[in-house]
């Protein structure tokens, strides 16, 4: 039996597919679940959480902190997420 919010394999990957070919519409930056746009929780724009997980992230995959610097080093683009 699946939870409330664990779908099946199938219904995942069509979900995923709407997304990527864009049938939500410009969802660019959104969070879905379970097909439906929807507010992400609180937890997730703490600001100092995404830190710590973004530093730890890095050390565990010998990645810069700042992949601005290292992409201006680089001279190659940075990687910036939807806002």
């Amino acid at each position: 039996m699946m939870g409330p919010n664990v779908n099946t394999p199938s219904k995942s990957g069509k979900r995923l597919a709407q997304l990527a070919a864009g049938s939500e519409g410009s969802a660019t930056g959104k969070y879905f679940s379970n097909g439906r746009e929807t507010r992400s929780s609180d937890l997730s724009f703490d600001e100092v959480k995404a830190l710590d997980l973004w530093n730890t992230s890095a050390d565990m995959t010998n990645l810069p902190y700042d992949l601005e610097a290292h992409a201006a080093a680089t001279e190659r683009p940075a990687f910036h997420l939807a806002s």
